[in-house]
């Protein structure tokens, strides 16, 4: 089964459902909505969505295809009128199972006493027996294996989200060996890492590469003059409109979005500044390529070098300290390695990444 794009907007009193389904057959079209529940089937396509908020199959329900767009219309009167459905545009989330969460919660709680684990294992199961629900797997396969057990190990040599793996370049250095900045992460702790990158960092930067960009570069007063996206809509906007057209994913990220694993997690307390700060990181790569872009939508052929360049949880898989630590190592990185070197407007890039944080997260 294929897993279609699909778009939802709503109003006070429907929720609406777009649908592309380019290769349907719409003879063995199928749609339920109940509760939070909504099923679409149309061979080869099946879309399950774990909605915010209840509708309602009524006589106020509606479906139409739309053959210029190749796209199925549904209305889903909600039950209650005037309700307003948050994170309608988190698509991984609304493909995930409630339940999932919950079940994943229990899992990963090492620290739960065991008794209640247990009790809380024989209630799921009572209630398995009381009602099953089946579904279709909407998810693409993922490695597992490289996930550590030792809290120990995870906090000496973890890497990715929350700094939970480890092992993964372990047989892939043919391929990563020449994208990392530090070689052999897998052999090296976090405090190994970061000493190796910041020698790295220091023998990499060029006195002469800085000095002709600090005085000699018109462009780079262009790139520092131009205004982007999210600037423009903060310096036209009293109050930001979560539902503006421009903060609106794409078909090519809907499509990405799709792509991704159907996960939940749940961080501890002490857990999320990390993950934060990282995040912090991600912004100021991805602004600093946006703008010397000067706001072309189309990521260039360098993008993706420079973003994972700026980055050093990507290139060298950093764990920042502190919110101080981030924004002097992404400064430091952005006066060594690409092609624009300037120290206003390695300040500006951070201002960028404020704008996008103000803006905050659509509804």
């Amino acid at each position: 089964m294929l897993t279609p794009r699909f778009e939802l907007s709503q109003d006070d009193e429907f929720l609406y459902v777009s649908i592309y389904a380019p290769f349907t057959n719409l003879e063995n079209t199928e749609i339920f909505m109940d509760g939070t529940d909504f099923r679409f089937f149309s061979k080869p396509y099946y879309l399950r969505l774990h909605l915010p908020g209840e509708v309602e199959e009524s006589d106020k329900a509606s479906g139409e295809y739309d053959a210029d767009t190749a796209s199925f219309k549904v209305k889903c009167p909600k039950v209650t009128h005037g309700t307003h459905f948050q994170g309608l545009d988190m698509i991984t989330q609304l493909l995930t199972p409630k339940g999932n969460s919950e079940v994943k919660t229990k899992i990963e709680d090492l620290s739960a006493d065991n008794n209640d684990d247990e009790k809380n294992v024989d209630a799921d199961q009572e209630s398995d027996e009381e009602e099953m629900d089946w579904y279709f797997e909407q998810t693409f396969p993922t490695d597992e294996s490289t996930l550590i057990q030792s809290g120990e190990d995870i906090s000496l040599y973890g890497y990715g989200f929350n700094f939970a793996k480890t092992g993964v370049f372990k047989d892939l250095m043919d391929e990563f060996g020449q994208i990392l900045d530090v070689k052999n992460p897998d052999n090296k702790t976090l405090s190994e890492r970061r000493l190796e990158r910041e020698n790295l960092e220091d023998s990499d930067f060029s006195g002469d590469h800085y000095l002709c960009d600090l005085y000699e570069s018109a462009e780079i007063e262009n790139i520092i003059n131009c205004k982007t996206s999210w600037e423009t809509l903060l310096s036209n906007q009293k109050s930001i409109d979560p539902k503006h057209p421009s903060l609106a994913f794409n078909k090519e990220e809907q499509e990405a979005m799709l792509a991704l694993p159907r996960r939940t997690y749940s961080l501890r307390e002490k857990e999320r500044i990390p993950v934060f700060l990282t995040l912090l990181d991600f912004l100021y790569a991805q602004c600093y390529d946006e703008r010397i872009r000067e706001g072309d939508e189309e990521a260039g052929c360098e993008s993706g070098w420079c973003v994972a360049k700026l980055s050093a949880t990507l290139s060298a898989c950093t764990k920042h300290k502190s919110i101080k630590d981030v924004v002097r190592t992404c400064i430091r990185r952005s006066l060594i390695y690409p092609l624009y070197r300037h120290w206003e407007l390695s300040l500006l890039i951070w201002r960028d990444v404020i704008n996008i944080l103000k803006i905050g997260k659509t509804d």
